[in-house]
């Protein structure tokens, strides 16, 4: 057991970050546009809106498992890009944007439906190009552009269809931020306001509604710039400045040491506003706007690479991790293993609950560990017999 422990401290803090992901390409989203919506229910990625000339209303399915794009039904707005979204407990929510005018409208997105239903108008300003996030099945909207620029921050509770005004984000007023979530706290950044980028990035935690300052960005300040959660660290990229430079560089934020670090540079050509999704073991981007006003639809497939120090940590096929609606599952194999325990881990490696497990049920993970949302690493043992794996709750 104490050999298992050196090996996964190793895994997660030795490696050469630089090396550690690569770039895949797959297939194109169905047209060329920028300024998507977007986000990711069980194990299917949701891309939609946008503007490739005009604003847009389709929606469409992505399967990683097969990498193909299914049409959905269409948002009940028409020509509708740069709005807000996230999804909660198996639905996906779009906020605001612009048609041409702003607008406040506010809708949810049932895949098992596949229908929309209104919800309550965002009660704040309308607008474009805010920040958007979600933590504890709670949804969140800052910043963004309607006329003004912005720095407001409200939350959307989904059980009781209302929002709330809480503390602002502390920067400049801004459009074009980028915001991704790590352990609870999110984090902000990025921007532009009047002429001018910015690279200053804020946490926010949600338990006493603060904001901290955090490590600036490293990179040139931009606009429009790719954001989301892989392996427990926060990612950013791509985007462009106040001189209209556009960039293909990638971070990613540690947030226990408050360090960034570059990583190898996204392998399409130099672009923003695109979609970015973390979304089963990879993480996906892409679409977006390049120089001269050129609309992409280029996908593709962020991974964490192998190591050979995986193959120290014995690791048999007990289980299967699927996704679904309910979200991450566990499917123990045909063969009848006894005395099976569950340890959940932090992406850190950090304890957090060990469980007794039935191998003849389907074991929902979200249900039975009563996770927040977020990325864990799993540890089934049996006997002489382990296996690890990673999975996330939405």
């Amino acid at each position: 057991m104490k050999r298992y422990w050196i090996v996964l401290i190793f895994l997660f803090s030795a490696i050469d970050n630089y090396a550690q992901y690569t770039w895949t390409v797959k297939n194109d989203f169905p047209s060329n546009r920028y300024a998507t919506s977007f986000f990711v229910i069980g194990n299917r990625g949701f891309v939609g809106l946008g503007n490739n000339g005009a604003g847009q209303n389709e929606w469409w399915e992505y399967n990683p498992v097969i990498d193909t794009w299914t049409q959905k039904a269409d948002y009940p707005i028409a020509n509708v890009w740069a709005a807000a979204c996230f999804s909660i407990n198996g639905k996906g929510y779009v906020i605001s944007g612009t048609t041409g005018p702003y607008i406040t409208a506010f809708y949810e997105y049932d895949p098992t439906s596949d229908v929309w239903t209104q919800k309550a108008n965002f009660p704040g300003s309308p607008r474009q190009d805010a920040a958007y996030f979600e933590m504890n099945k709670l949804g969140y909207i800052s910043c963004g552009y309607g006329g003004s620029y912005f720095n407001d921050l409200w939350q959307y509770d989904p059980l009781a269809n209302s929002w709330t005004q809480k503390a602002s984000f502390p920067g400049n007023s801004r459009t074009g931020p980028s915001s991704f979530v790590i352990n609870n706290f999110a984090y902000v950044g990025l921007g532009f306001q009047n002429g001018n980028t910015f690279q200053d990035f804020y946490s926010y935690n949600a338990a006493n509604d603060l904001w901290v300052r955090v490590a600036d960005f490293p990179g040139q300040s931009r606009n429009s710039a790719a954001a989301f959660t892989y392996d427990g660290l926060g990612f950013c990229g791509l985007g462009y400045d106040n001189t209209n430079t556009y960039f293909n560089d990638f971070y990613t934020y540690e947030e226990n040491s408050n360090t960034w670090t570059q990583q190898q540079n996204y392998p399409g050509p130099t672009t923003s506003y695109v979609f970015s999704f973390p979304l089963g073991e990879s993480a996906y981007v892409g679409t977006g706007r390049g120089p001269g006003f050129v609309y992409r639809n280029e996908v593709y497939q962020l991974t964490k690479n192998s190591s050979s120090v995986n193959d120290e940590i014995e690791n048999s096929k007990l289980a299967t991790l699927f996704y679904n609606n309910t979200g991450a599952n566990l499917k123990f194999s045909d063969e009848f293993y006894n005395d099976v325990s569950l340890n959940i881990y932090s992406v850190s490696g950090q304890l957090i609950g060990n469980y007794k497990a039935n191998p003849l049920q389907i074991i929902s993970l979200n249900e039975f560990t009563g996770l927040s949302s977020g990325t864990y690493i799993y540890k089934i043992t049996s006997g002489k017999f382990t296996q690890t794996g990673k999975f996330s709750i939405y």
